[in-house]
Protein backbone atom coordinates (compact mmCIF):
# COMPACT_ATOMS: atom_id res chain seq x y z
CA UNK A 1 0.00 0.00 0.00
CA UNK A 2 0.87 3.46 -1.08
CA UNK A 3 2.09 5.36 1.83
CA UNK A 4 -0.04 8.52 2.66
CA UNK A 5 1.59 12.09 3.01
CA UNK A 6 1.19 13.80 5.93
CA UNK A 7 0.27 17.44 6.19
CA UNK A 8 0.11 18.86 9.64
CA UNK A 9 -0.45 22.56 10.38
CA UNK A 10 1.90 24.75 12.66
CA UNK A 11 1.35 27.82 13.51
CA UNK A 12 -0.06 28.93 10.37
CA UNK A 13 2.06 26.70 8.18
CA UNK A 14 1.91 23.46 7.06
CA UNK A 15 4.91 20.87 6.80
CA UNK A 16 4.91 18.07 4.53
CA UNK A 17 6.30 14.86 4.71
CA UNK A 18 6.20 12.66 1.64
CA UNK A 19 7.14 9.46 0.02
CA UNK A 20 8.94 10.90 -2.62
CA UNK A 21 10.46 13.95 -3.87
CA UNK A 22 7.71 14.40 -6.78
CA UNK A 23 5.27 14.24 -4.37
CA UNK A 24 6.86 16.45 -1.88
CA UNK A 25 7.31 19.01 -4.70
CA UNK A 26 3.58 19.05 -5.75
CA UNK A 27 2.91 18.88 -2.25
CA UNK A 28 5.22 21.54 -1.37
CA UNK A 29 3.48 23.72 -4.37
CA UNK A 30 -0.08 23.24 -2.66
CA UNK A 31 0.91 24.73 0.12
CA UNK A 32 2.81 27.79 -1.95
CA UNK A 33 -0.89 28.27 -2.96
CA UNK A 34 -1.90 28.30 0.63
CA UNK A 35 0.59 30.84 1.54
CA UNK A 36 -0.29 33.03 -1.35
CA UNK A 37 -3.82 33.45 -0.47
CA UNK A 38 -2.61 34.17 3.66
CA UNK A 39 -0.23 37.04 1.78
CA UNK A 40 -3.11 38.44 -0.28
CA UNK A 41 -4.99 38.29 2.86
CA UNK A 42 -2.71 40.59 4.72
CA UNK A 43 -2.14 43.19 2.13
CA UNK A 44 -6.03 43.80 2.02
CA UNK A 45 -6.50 43.72 5.84
CA UNK A 46 -3.47 47.06 5.08
CA UNK A 47 -5.46 48.78 2.57
CA UNK A 48 -8.83 48.21 4.96
CA UNK A 49 -7.14 49.98 7.80
CA UNK A 50 -5.81 52.72 5.49
CA UNK A 51 -9.51 53.03 4.81
CA UNK A 52 -10.35 53.34 8.21
CA UNK A 53 -7.42 55.51 8.72
CA UNK A 54 -9.14 58.21 6.19
CA UNK A 55 -12.42 57.84 7.87
CA UNK A 56 -11.31 58.60 11.37
CA UNK A 57 -8.80 61.50 9.91
CA UNK A 58 -8.92 64.68 11.55
CA UNK A 59 -11.23 66.95 10.36
CA UNK A 60 -10.85 69.78 8.16
CA UNK A 61 -10.22 73.38 9.65
CA UNK A 62 -13.63 75.25 9.13
CA UNK A 63 -12.94 78.64 7.46
CA UNK A 64 -13.97 82.28 8.62
CA UNK A 65 -14.19 85.45 5.77
CA UNK A 66 -11.44 82.96 3.20
CA UNK A 67 -9.57 82.22 6.33
CA UNK A 68 -8.88 79.32 7.93
CA UNK A 69 -8.67 78.53 11.88
CA UNK A 70 -4.70 78.09 11.19
CA UNK A 71 -4.90 81.84 9.74
CA UNK A 72 -4.29 80.56 5.97
CA UNK A 73 -6.22 82.61 3.34
CA UNK A 74 -7.93 79.79 1.08
CA UNK A 75 -8.48 80.22 -2.63
CA UNK A 76 -11.47 80.04 -4.37
CA UNK A 77 -12.29 76.69 -5.66
CA UNK A 78 -11.88 76.51 -9.44
CA UNK A 79 -9.84 79.20 -10.03
CA UNK A 80 -6.72 78.43 -12.14
CA UNK A 81 -2.91 79.03 -11.06
CA UNK A 82 -0.21 79.44 -13.39
CA UNK A 83 -2.25 78.60 -16.52
CA UNK A 84 -3.04 75.74 -15.33
CA UNK A 85 -6.43 73.95 -16.18
CA UNK A 86 -8.49 73.87 -12.87
CA UNK A 87 -10.17 70.03 -11.74
CA UNK A 88 -12.92 69.36 -9.59
CA UNK A 89 -11.52 67.30 -7.11
CA UNK A 90 -13.78 64.68 -5.97
CA UNK A 91 -15.73 64.74 -2.87
CA UNK A 92 -14.30 62.79 0.38
CA UNK A 93 -16.65 61.01 1.26
CA UNK A 94 -17.67 59.75 -2.06
CA UNK A 95 -13.85 59.03 -2.43
CA UNK A 96 -13.84 57.16 0.39
CA UNK A 97 -17.11 55.03 -0.82
CA UNK A 98 -15.27 54.04 -3.92
CA UNK A 99 -12.51 53.01 -1.49
CA UNK A 100 -14.20 50.66 0.01
CA UNK A 101 -16.63 49.58 -2.91
CA UNK A 102 -13.13 48.28 -4.21
CA UNK A 103 -12.05 47.30 -1.02
CA UNK A 104 -14.92 44.98 -1.05
CA UNK A 105 -14.69 43.41 -4.20
CA UNK A 106 -11.34 42.40 -3.20
CA UNK A 107 -12.40 40.63 -0.29
CA UNK A 108 -15.51 38.91 -2.45
CA UNK A 109 -12.90 37.62 -5.05
CA UNK A 110 -10.66 36.47 -1.86
CA UNK A 111 -13.66 34.66 -0.25
CA UNK A 112 -14.24 32.93 -3.13
CA UNK A 113 -10.40 31.95 -4.17
CA UNK A 114 -10.23 30.58 -0.42
CA UNK A 115 -13.38 28.85 -0.74
CA UNK A 116 -12.48 26.88 -4.17
CA UNK A 117 -9.33 26.39 -2.75
CA UNK A 118 -10.56 24.75 0.51
CA UNK A 119 -12.93 22.87 -1.43
CA UNK A 120 -10.22 21.49 -3.83
CA UNK A 121 -7.72 20.98 -1.41
CA UNK A 122 -8.70 17.37 -0.22
CA UNK A 123 -8.66 16.47 -3.69
CA UNK A 124 -5.69 18.13 -4.92
CA UNK A 125 -3.78 15.94 -1.94
CA UNK A 126 -5.01 12.66 -3.28
CA UNK A 127 -3.69 13.12 -6.83
CA UNK A 128 -0.50 14.52 -5.42
CA UNK A 129 0.00 10.68 -3.92
CA UNK A 130 -0.89 8.61 -7.06
CA UNK A 131 2.46 6.57 -7.95
CA UNK A 132 0.59 3.96 -10.05
CA UNK A 133 -0.67 4.84 -13.46
CA UNK A 134 -3.85 2.94 -13.43
CA UNK A 135 -5.13 4.72 -9.84
CA UNK A 136 -8.08 7.07 -10.88
CA UNK A 137 -7.35 10.73 -10.57
CA UNK A 138 -10.02 12.94 -8.57
CA UNK A 139 -11.81 15.86 -10.71
CA UNK A 140 -11.74 19.30 -8.96
CA UNK A 141 -14.85 21.02 -8.64
CA UNK A 142 -15.71 23.79 -10.59
CA UNK A 143 -16.49 27.56 -8.99
CA UNK A 144 -20.37 26.62 -9.53
CA UNK A 145 -19.88 22.84 -8.27
CA UNK A 146 -20.30 21.47 -10.72
CA UNK A 147 -17.16 19.16 -12.58
CA UNK A 148 -16.24 19.46 -15.92
CA UNK A 149 -16.91 17.24 -18.68
CA UNK A 150 -14.60 14.63 -20.42
CA UNK A 151 -11.75 14.28 -17.08
CA UNK A 152 -9.23 11.39 -17.32
CA UNK A 153 -10.40 8.56 -15.54
CA UNK A 154 -6.74 7.36 -14.44
CA UNK A 155 -3.04 9.27 -14.72
CA UNK A 156 -2.17 6.98 -17.38
CA UNK A 157 -4.91 8.64 -19.72
CA UNK A 158 -4.31 11.52 -18.77
CA UNK A 159 -0.51 11.58 -19.64
CA UNK A 160 -1.76 10.73 -23.00
CA UNK A 161 -4.96 13.41 -24.07
CA UNK A 162 -4.72 15.36 -26.75
CA UNK A 163 -3.83 19.02 -26.53
CA UNK A 164 -7.77 19.48 -27.43
CA UNK A 165 -8.33 17.99 -23.91
CA UNK A 166 -5.81 19.82 -21.85
CA UNK A 167 -7.03 23.16 -23.39
CA UNK A 168 -10.57 21.89 -22.54
CA UNK A 169 -9.69 21.65 -19.15
CA UNK A 170 -7.84 24.57 -18.62
CA UNK A 171 -10.55 26.68 -19.92
CA UNK A 172 -12.94 24.82 -17.41
CA UNK A 173 -10.63 25.79 -14.68
CA UNK A 174 -10.13 29.29 -15.77
CA UNK A 175 -6.56 28.73 -16.39
CA UNK A 176 -4.92 30.54 -19.00
CA UNK A 177 -4.19 28.57 -22.34
CA UNK A 178 -0.97 28.69 -23.93
CA UNK A 179 2.03 26.62 -24.93
CA UNK A 180 2.44 23.87 -26.71
CA UNK A 181 0.55 20.21 -25.82
CA UNK A 182 3.39 19.19 -23.42
CA UNK A 183 3.41 22.82 -21.87
CA UNK A 184 -0.41 22.84 -21.68
CA UNK A 185 -0.15 19.04 -19.94
CA UNK A 186 1.98 20.74 -17.53
CA UNK A 187 0.02 23.11 -16.50
CA UNK A 188 -3.27 20.88 -15.54
CA UNK A 189 -0.72 18.81 -13.89
CA UNK A 190 0.05 20.99 -12.02
CA UNK A 191 -3.69 22.75 -11.39
CA UNK A 192 -4.74 19.40 -10.72
CA UNK A 193 -1.89 18.58 -8.29
CA UNK A 194 -0.88 15.22 -9.89
CA UNK A 195 3.18 14.58 -9.59
CA UNK A 196 5.25 13.29 -12.59
CA UNK A 197 4.14 9.81 -13.28
CA UNK A 198 6.67 6.89 -11.79
CA UNK A 199 7.04 4.76 -15.13
CA UNK A 200 8.26 1.55 -12.99
CA UNK A 201 4.53 1.64 -11.74
CA UNK A 202 2.23 0.69 -14.23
Amino acid sequence: MTPVPRVTETSGSASVSAPNGDIASTLAHLIARLDAIEDTQARIGQELASVVARLEGPPTAPVVNGRSETGVEEEPRGTAQSGAVATKEPQGENSVALSVEALQKKVDELAETVRLDQARLYNRLRNATITNQKTAIQPLVLANGKYPTNVPGTQGEFEHMTKERYEHLLKSYGQPIKGDTIAKREAVREFLGLAQPNPRKT
